[in-house]
């Protein structure tokens, strides 16, 4: 179990740094999914800890994620913010027909 969690933790150092946007990228990308509505259950915070844990708390790679985590998550919520305002209701009607806890 260690191992495994020790190579986890491995992957995931080498996949975060300034050389490696694609790593990045992803992190915005899964921030701005998560702020839309697709449940990614623990995984923002479990990145942010991974990476606190192996590289420490006020490390250049835990600053690029923190950041690339607000902005994915400001740019999923503008994105949620325009798309409501320029639908209005149709758009509250459509995710209210989908979504069981939000049906009148």
């Amino acid at each position: 179990m260690i191992e495994w969690l020790n190579a986890a933790l491995a992957t995931l150092a080498a996949s975060i740094n300034v050389n490696n946007p694609g790593g990045l990228a992803a992190i915005f990308f899964l921030a701005v999914s998560a702020d839309m509505g697709v449940p990614f259950p623990f995984a923002l915070d479990t990145i942010v800890f991974f990476t606190t844990y192996k590289m420490g708390a006020l490390s250049l790679p835990v600053l690029l994620v923190l950041m690339m985590l607000l902005g994915g998550s400001l740019l999923g919520t503008s994105i949620i913010y325009w798309v409501s305002r320029l639908l209005g209701t149709r758009f509250a009607d459509w995710v209210g027909k989908r979504s069981k806890f939000l049906r009148r």
